[in-house]
């Protein structure tokens, strides 16, 4: 009987604290910004509490006469800077000097620690732009104790400048 108070009492200590936790990791305390020559970019937040999203715009692929693909992905890593999920948006256009429309969207989410997990998503075009909508949830001791949305965007000017 007294284990088992302690264990729960352990357990609710534990859940006390996570608050204190995810509040910290909200807080962004600087946002890094690479542009290299091949047009890829890269964007770095880095939170209080040592963790960072890293967000990668590759260079644009020209698939056809008139179309380009480019994916955009947002890495999230630990405060001990391992990789614990990528969020990817890789989107299709087509333009013709006067316009541009989005032809496809897809929005792909790997995890590489068990302890995050998907609440929604979802991958839209509109005209030229297409845009990806995601919130992760992340559990400790299999609890729910937080969840972050994201938003990653491509668009299309009518010249095929993907941004």
């Amino acid at each position: 009987m007294r284990r088992c108070v302690t264990l729960i009492l352990t357990f609710f200590l534990i859940l006390a604290a996570l608050p204190g936790y995810a509040a910290a990791k909200g807080q962004e305390t600087e946002w890094q910004a690479i542009q290299a020559s091949d047009g890829s970019s890269v964007e770095i937040c880095t939170y209080a509490d040592g963790s960072y999203l890293e967000i990668v715009t590759s260079p644009t692929v020209i698939t056809a006469s008139n179309s380009v693909t480019r994916t955009k992905s947002m890495n999230h890593y630990g405060s001990s800077g391992v990789l614990v999920w990528t969020a990817k948006l890789t989107a299709s256009f087509t333009y013709t000097g006067t316009s541009a429309t989005c032809t496809s969207s897809n929005l792909t989410l790997d995890y590489y620690d068990s302890s995050y997990y998907t609440v929604s998503r979802s991958a839209t075009k509109s005209g030229a732009k297409a845009i990806a909508n995601f919130t992760i949830g992340q559990k400790v001791l299999g609890v729910p104790t937080s969840q972050s949305s994201y938003s990653l965007r491509l668009s299309c000017d009518k010249n095929g400048t993907v941004s």
